[in-house]
């Protein structure tokens, strides 16, 4: 008989706390906003747009991925757009090794292909598509990195714009 007091409290403890519980963030959850709250500091903006088609990526169910942006700082302003993505595979057609345009630039300024190919060898190897359009420079990337692959892909979007807007003779990143 002295056990069934302690057993209704316990139940109505574990109705009460329950759904709290199940309301927390799960682990994985935890870790994507740390990484998009360290994207943000830097000065990114985390969009979700469609994968690029001919991605290794755009498989199965999933339409949409996680893109980190640097903005342009002048919203007139027209960059080239271009599309390159990293196939799962090496091979001599392709741009520079497992990289190939999906959309090549209908004009790049001068030594910048070269410095593209340099560049992307600093990136975390989960980033698997990047791009240039009116949104600004964006990777594609699957978010299973730590703060670390942040930092290289902002780091990597940084020198990127600003090799793009010194090239071009402008400043307008």
């Amino acid at each position: 008989m002295g056990w069934l007091p302690i057993i209704i409290c316990l139940a109505a403890l574990a109705l009460i706390l329950g759904p709290i519980m199940l309301m927390q963030p799960t682990p994985a959850q935890r870790r994507e906003t740390r990484l998009r709250n360290a994207a943000l500091k830097r000065g990114l903006r985390v969009h979700y747009q469609p994968i690029p088609k001919g991605s290794d990526h755009n498989s199965g169910s999933r339409k949409q991925a996680v893109t980190y942006c640097l903005p342009w700082h002048e919203q007139d302003d027209i960059r080239n757009v271009w599309v390159l993505i990293k196939k799962s595979f090496v091979h001599d057609l392709h741009v520079f090794g497992d990289w190939d345009w999906l959309q090549s630039p209908s004009h790049m300024p001068e030594g910048f292909v070269t410095e593209l190919e340099q560049g992307v060898n600093c990136l975390p190897g989960n980033v698997y598509a990047l791009c240039s359009g009116p949104q600004g420079l964006c990777c594609f990337w699957n978010e299973l990195g730590s703060e670390n692959d942040v930092e290289a892909i902002a780091d990597w979007l940084e020198q990127t714009a600003a090799s793009i807007s010194c090239a071009s003779g402008r400043n307008g990143i």
